[in-house]
């Protein structure tokens, strides 16, 4: 129904509704007026409060309403103005108000009461606000009432919600990131209901069927009309209940349900009879509360923009493929015409877009077109960047945060990275210079003699790329605060460390994890990690290193504190006397460590082992305090070792080794190839719990699976519990020591030994020498404990 109709029909019902009254003053006398009981002679402020359950009209889920009926003037049963406020919480979170005035008089000559009223409506949804105005007329009888309603939004009336619903994936288009979807338009609607209800009573309670329609409209959104009816039961003067179904193509068949409560301030309640028409002059107005919205999904497009400010991403794309730039003398940078070098970016660039770089790639189609340039005015680098700037290589697929829909991706344009190089007239220059809280992803470098590097910054992420033959560096950062992200790189043949942070009093937070490190020379380092003088983190997780050199090198300076994770990295070196994993303290600092899935595999030497705990130097304060479990460490051949632990100066150490496969040189006569070598010396203090490992030694050779050994004033708390000591592969039992205990100078022991005896049926002797491998320089040590068989032996004592 739209509205004009309902508003005939309206109108109808109201001449109904007083037709019978004028025609009973005609030539047949009126029925005798019914009793009613006396009321008082004002009307008095009501609080109204309602609460519907449901869907209906314009809302969802229900909603509270708290209301105000005040009678402003009056003259008792002869008329009344009035005020009206509503305040509307939606049980979605939406917020409304109705702020109406209006008059009531009642007709003696046709016993009703009929009334006028004007209100303002408010309503905020998830979209925009709305204002609308409300007008109504009513005719109230004895025993049937009829009500229409008029609602007419103002201001503006329609809004797009900022987000949409994407459809696709985001592309380019100029200097923007634009996705494609639908969007909600959402528009106040214009429209008329009506309303006729009968008051009867039944077993002494008040009820009032109605029925009604109504139809809204607008100009954007869809138009609809529905019907709607109920009853509305009053069991008490200050409560009523009721149920309404309602109908429309819009929000389709719906069921409210509705409880009331109001009560006149200073009056009593009227007697339980029904009311006549002149007293029916303070009742509450019956309306629909919410203003209408209706909505619509439109096609559109979506200009992304950047989190950090809320504008646009302005993205300047970079190709020195000559496919690619229409015109080259007046390139602006757009998807259509980009730059063709990082000249024309720095001449335009402010800070904080997207430096989008394609052509160059290492497909077949690219290669003539490597970024082979001069560097961009000053020594370090072909292209400095400028603050908050990333800079996105065309060849995999990259994230892009965004205001409206989180993190979208951007969908690879290309076959492989585009490739730096710097210039053979600039051999030292690195390929980019980082600046404050910017991103490098998936370029390539060839040479130089740095891949990617940063000094006294912010808030760096170094992601995807490929870094291979510098002279010095892949990655070299120093004193970088905040963040440090380095993810999924891959570095090949680095002249030096491939990966060196520096940090000096700068305190980070390191995530360092998923790269590919090869080709690292003896004496370097895949990462060398050094921190002297503030607090960071490390976290290193999923890395693989292989090379000559040490894998990963952590060392602490003075005043430095780490918190350091190591977890499910595999770093194999390759020379003698190098470690895939170094833990280093030094000069009065710090290292809270856990070691935990990780494959660390050793070569010959001496000095060389698997994982490597060191302290340096005589300063009091050097703490190394750590958990390492659950990994494999090995050494290939020669006097390689699987962990070696070596407490120097006033150090003080506190760890526990549990769960691991440890192994000494694997091959070859292994003398001196002790899977665990615990040293300390000077006054170095270690508390060490060393329980529920396999400790393997080579096939051949005089080892023992476990040396411990103190020296000069030192002193060692060890627990040795549950440990299988074994040899080679398959398993088999170590015949030689499994556990030796050294004591030198004045140095201090206390030993609890839990251990594996050697074969089934050999009788149990506790503090056996032949089994614990005890020196005879033991001195006064006591060793305690219980010696048991192997696990699954049938002789002997479990």
């Amino acid at each position: 129904m739209k509205p004009p109709r309902c508003l005939a029909a309206a109108l109808v019902v109201l001449g109904v509704g007083t037709s019978g009254a004028v025609h009973a003053q005609g030539g047949e006398a009126p029925p005798a007026p019914p009793t009613y009981a006396p009321l008082p002679p004002t009307y008095a402020v009501t609080p109204d409060v309602r609460y519907f359950a449901g869907d209906g009209v314009g809302y969802r889920d229900g909603y509270l309403r708290l209301g105000l009926f005040a009678p402003a003037f009056q003259s008792y049963e002869s008329w009344t103005s009035f005020a009206d406020v509503r305040l509307l919480l939606g049980n979605r979170g939406e917020l409304g108000g109705n702020f109406g005035i209006g008059h009531r008089y009642y007709a003696p000559f046709l016993d009703r009461t009929l009334g006028g009223y004007a209100y303002f409506d408010a309503r905020d949804t998830e979209i925009a606000a709305y204002q609308q105005l409300t007008f109504g007329l009513e005719s109230l009888g004895t025993f049937l009432d009829a009500r229409v309603n008029g609602y007419w939004p103002v201001g503006r009336r329609g809004h797009f919600a900022p987000d949409i619903e994407p459809t696709g994936s985001p592309f380019f288009r100029g200097n923007a990131v634009l996705i494609g979807g639908l969007r909600t338009y959402e528009e106040a609607q214009r429209g008329v209901d009506c309303r006729v209800n009968a008051n009867l009573r039944a077993l002494g309670v008040d009820v009032r069927p109605f029925a009604g329609a109504y139809a809204f409209a607008s100009d954007g959104a869809r138009d609809f009309s529905g019907v709607r009816g109920g009853v509305q039961i009053e069991p008490a003067d200050w409560a009523q209940l009721r149920v309404e179904v309602q109908h429309d193509r819009e929000f389709g068949t719906n069921v409210i349900l509705g409880v009331a409560l109001s009560y006149p301030l200073g009056r009593a309640a009227r007697e339980r009879s029904l009311p006549r028409p002149a007293t029916r002059l303070a009742e509450p107005v019956e309306r629909f509360d919410w203003l209408v919205t209706g909505q619509e999904k439109v096609a559109a497009e979506l200009a992304l923009t950047d989190p950090r400010n809320d504008a646009p991403w302005v993205v300047f794309h970079v190709s020195n493929n000559p496919n690619d730039v229409t015109d080259p003398n007046a390139a602006p940078g757009t998807f259509e015409n980009p730059f063709i070098n990082f000249a024309q970016v720095r001449n335009n660039a402010a800070g904080e877009e997207l430096i989008y770089v394609r052509g160059g790639g290492n497909n077949a189609s690219s290669v003539p077109y490597t970024f082979v340039l001069p560097n961009d005015g000053q020594s370090t680098a072909i292209f400095t960047m400028n603050g908050g700037q990333l800079l996105y290589g065309a060849g995999i697929d990259q994230p892009l945060s965004t205001t409206q829909l989180g993190v979208v991706t951007l969908a690879a344009l290309q076959v492989g990275n585009p490739v730096f190089a710097p210039a053979a007239a600039n051999p030292g220059a690195a390929a980019v210079n980082m600046r404050n809280r910017t991103t490098v992803s998936g370029i390539t470098v060839t040479s130089g003699a740095n891949g990617i590097i940063a000094s006294a910054r912010e808030n760096l992420t170094i992601r995807n790329n490929i870094l291979n033959n510098q002279t010095s560096r892949g990655i070299d950062l120093e004193n970088i605060a905040g963040n440090i992200v380095v993810t999924d790189n891959t570095i090949q043949t680095p002249g030096s460390d491939a990966v060196r942070i520096v940090q000096t009093a700068t305190a980070s937070n390191m995530t360092i994890s998923g790269n590919t490190i090869t080709g690292v020379a003896d004496g370097n380092e895949a990462y060398q990690i050094d921190i002297t003088g503030s607090r960071s983190s490390l976290v290193m997780d999923g890395n693989t290193t292989t090379g000559a050199g040490t894998g990963i090198r952590l060392r602490t300076f003075t005043d430095a504190s780490v918190d350091a994770r190591f977890s499910n990295n595999i770093n194999t070196s390759t020379a003698n006397n190098q470690f895939p994993l170094q833990i280093n303290t030094q000069a009065s600092s710090q290292i809270n460590f856990e070691v935990f899935n990780n494959t660390l595999r050793a070569a010959a030497g001496a000095d060389g082992a698997a994982l490597s705990i060191l302290t340096t130097g005589a300063t009091a304060g050097n703490q190394l305090a750590g958990v390492i479990r659950d990994n494999d460490f090995a050494a290939a051949s020669g006097q390689g070792k699987g962990v070696s632990i070596n407490l120097q100066g006033a150090a003080v150490g506190n760890m526990t080794i549990r769960d691991n496969l440890i192994a000494g040189a694997t091959s070859g006569t292994n003398v001196n190839a002790h899977p665990l070598l615990v040293n300390t010396s000077n006054t170095a203090a270690l508390n060490l719990r060393v329980h529920d490992n396999r400790l393997s030694v080579g096939t051949t050779g005089d080892t023992t699976a476990a040396l411990i050994q103190a020296a000069n004033t030192s002193s060692i708390a060890v627990l040795v519990q549950d440990n299988n000591f074994l040899r080679s592969q398959p398993f088999g039992m170590v015949t030689t020591g499994r556990l030796a205990l050294n004591q030198g100078g004045t140095s201090t022991f206390s030993v609890d030994y839990f251990g594996v005896g050697p074969a089934a049926g050999t009788p149990v002797v506790a503090n056996d020498p032949f089994l614990l491998g005890i020196n005879t320089n033991l001195g006064a040590v006591a060793v305690t404990g219980t010696v048991l068989y192997q696990p699954g032996s049938t002789g002997g004592a479990p």
